[in-house]
């Protein structure tokens, strides 16, 4: 056992974290069922201007080689 105690206090720590990384999950996990906090404002969904919305070519753009489309 003396000879191996490196390997014991690896897996001893790796199972510590494994079982820390459940925990904050599952706190994750029970807050985010619960729904949004209520001091957290809704989300602003804000519409682009009329006039990027629209693609109309109004006259023709020469190409690379300087011919109309």
């Amino acid at each position: 056992m003396e000879a191996n105690w490196v390997t014991v206090v690896v897996l001893l720590f790796g199972i510590m974290v494994a079982l820390y990384g459940v925990y904050a999950y599952l706190r994750m996990f029970a807050k985010h069922k619960d729904g949004p906090d209520a001091e957290t404002p809704p989300p602003i969904h804000r519409a682009a201007p009329a006039s990027e919305d629209t693609h109309t070519v109004t006259e023709k753009q020469p190409d690379r080689k300087g011919r109309g489309n």
